[in-house]
């Protein structure tokens, strides 16, 4: 039923962390790896030439159509790494909200000599992350028995497990004026969130490619076959119950979790398999 992979990549100072999910009709999904490297270089090999093959098939395999990449630390890295391969990666800033209610909008960030902005070159894809951690959420919710899954393989990594679920939405009340807005905060005794906002970013990439129209995406239709059985019902049952892209400014805009896909002779566990 997978028609498409995406990713999702969060930057830090001496390491980045990446998801991998592949998604079908409905917006059903299921995780494929999540895992930490320390080089951009290692980033590349995996999101930009490595094909997944699909278990039960020996000659069909899926790429990452397209990746979603943190802009927010070493900026200027992840716009050169942007403009290498522009149709596979594009940068992103996230925002609470953005104006006029969309959950993505485009900026073009070059300039030319003359301080104009450069009609080719980098485009910084600002997000909503409200908007994604709710659908996110949302997905979360759904019965593995529904089109809409959001799905995980059977041995996630602890780590993984408790990043993905650590955050929650609160309500706060300003005391002058009255009024009620909720915010995304993270939850009391959880640290890190790296693995969330990896999962938000493949989730906006699935949504720039139109995974929710399905017909959209131009692919081949495969079905994978899971080597486990999906396990979300380990994810947290707090968080699951917390709670157009603008197409004007588009055409002017390690911890191993586990895969049912074969990854090569340099990845393969003692089974052969991702572990």
């Amino acid at each position: 039923e997978a028609v498409v992979l995406t990713g999702g990549v969060d930057v830090q100072q001496n390491h980045i962390y990446y998801t991998v999910r592949a998604w079908g009709p409905g917006e059903t999904s299921w995780l494929v790896e999540a895992d930490r490297v320390e080089s951009w270089e290692q980033l590349l090999a995996i999101l930009t030439r490595s094909a997944f093959p699909v278990v039960g098939s020996s000659d069909t395999s899926l790429r990452v159509r397209l990746t979603c990449i943190d802009s927010g630390h070493r900026t200027d890295e992840v716009y050169g790494v942007c403009r290498r391969f522009p149709d596979l990666l594009r940068p992103i800033k996230g925002q609470q909200k953005i104006a006029g209610g969309v959950p993505i909008r485009m900026t073009r960030v070059e300039r030319n000599y003359q301080g104009q902005t450069a009609r080719t070159g980098v485009k910084l894809w600002h997000l909503d992350t409200s908007h994604f951690k709710d659908k996110l959420v949302r997905l979360m919710r759904t019965p593995l028995e529904e089109s809409g899954a959001w799905q995980l393989h059977a041995d996630p990594a602890e780590e993984y497990l408790r990043e993905v679920t650590s955050e929650h939405k609160v309500v706060r009340i300003d005391r002058k004026t009255g009024r009620t807005h909720s915010a995304w905060t993270v939850r009391p005794g959880h640290g890190a969130n790296h693995w969330l906002d990896c999962e938000v970013y493949a989730l906006a990439a699935a949504d720039m490619l139109g995974v929710h129209l399905y017909g959209a995406i131009e692919d081949e239709v495969t079905e994978p076959a899971p080597a486990r059985t999906p396990n979300t019902a380990r994810i947290n049952t707090e968080l699951a119950r917390d709670r157009s892209f603008d197409s004007k400014q588009s055409k002017r805009k390690s911890t191993h979790g586990g895969s049912w896909v074969n990854k090569g002779p340099n990845r393969r566990g003692p089974s052969g398999w991702v572990k």
